[in-house]
C-alpha cells in the first residue's frame, strides 16, 4: 500500500523559503487565535516551521508542543530552537494512536498539511483528549484539486469531508481562516 506520510528524508523541503511565501504566518497566528500565554501543540510540527513562530506569539508564559512521528524532525526542530534561544518549545515523539500530553492541557492544536496523511480517527480522538473544553483545533490542508505541488489528488481531502470527520468525533465546526496560499484551506473548529 501507497504511504501517505511525508517522510524524514524529504524535511529539507519543509524549510525552503519559498514557503515562507506561499502562508501567511501572522494571518494564521490571528486566524487561529494564538496570543501570549496559551499552550499550543503543533500536530506534525515537522522541523518546526509553525512551531517556530507559534512559540513566539505564545511568549514566554505560553508553550508549543511540537508532535511529530519522527525522531528526526524533531531533533532538527529542537536544534533550531536551541539556536534560536526558544525555550518555551517542546518536542513530542508521538503515534497516530498516542500523544504523550495530559488530558485538557492545550489550548490550540493546529494541524498543516497532516489531515490527508491520517490513517483512522485515532489522531483526531487524542486531540480531542488533549484540548481543554472549548479549545480550538486548526487545521490547513491542501484543496482537493489537481496541481503538480503537493499531494496526489487522490490523497487529498475536501474541506466538506474533512468538516464531516471532525464532527463525526466530536468537534463542532467554527469557520474558516485564511491561510495566505492558493492551494490550501484553513478549518477552525471548537472542542464541545
Amino acid at each position: 500500500m501507497e504511504s501517505r506520510k511525508f517522510t524524514p528524508d524529504r524535511m529539507a523541503r519543509l524549510d525552503r523559503p519559498e514557503r515562507l511565501k506561499e502562508y501567511d504566518i501572522p494571518g494564521i497566528i490571528s486566524g487561529i487565535g494564538i496570543s501570549e500565554g496559551m499552550a499550543v501543540a503543533d500536530i506534525g510540527a515537522g522541523t518546526g516551521f509553525f512551531s517556530i513562530p507559534f512559540s513566539e506569539a505564545a511568549g514566554s508564559k505560553g508553550r508549543v508542543l511540537a508532535v511529530d512521528l519522527s525522531v528526526e524532525m524533531l531533533e532538527a526542530l529542537g536544534a533550531k530552537a536551541k539556536v534560536l534561544g526558544l525555550t518555551n518549545i517542546k518536542t513530542v515523539l508521538s503515534t497516530e494512536e498516542a500523544i504523550p500530553i495530559p488530558d485538557g492541557s492545550v489550548d490550540i492544536a493546529f494541524m498543516s498539511n497532516v489531515f490527508h496523511e491520517l490513517e483512522g480517527d485515532g489522531t483526531m480522538r487524542e486531540i480531542a483528549r488533549i484540548l481543554k473544553p472549548g479549545g480550538r483545533l486548526a487545521i490547513l490542508d491542501w484543496k482537493k484539486v489537481y496541481e503538480e505541488n503537493g499531494p496526489p489528488y487522490r490523497h487529498r481531502i475536501s474541506a466538506p469531508d474533512v468538516i464531516s470527520r471532525c464532527q463525526e468525533v466530536g468537534f463542532v465546526f467554527v469557520g474558516e481562516f485564511k491561510t495566505g496560499s492558493n492551494s490550501h484551506y484553513g478549518l477552525l473548529f471548537r472542542k464541545m
